[in-house]
């Protein structure tokens, strides 16, 4: 009867848990908490920013 059970409790249970264990496997858990989209945006250009140096580098290799 306390709510538990409803919908908008259990999504909010679900966001939490998957937050934390987002920043426990990739973010500083006793430093300032970032959102995780932000983290994994950052990431991913970070990646982007890497695979566009490697193509530069592509021709300058070998066949």
């Amino acid at each position: 009867m306390h709510g538990g059970a409803a919908p908008q409790v259990r999504a909010a249970t679900q966001c939490r848990e998957a937050t934390a264990e987002f920043l426990r496997a990739y973010g500083d858990v006793d430093g300032p908490q970032e959102d995780p989209a932000v983290v994994v945006s950052r990431l991913i250009r970070q990646v982007c920013g890497h695979v566009a140096w490697l193509l530069e580098r592509v021709p300058e290799t070998e066949a």
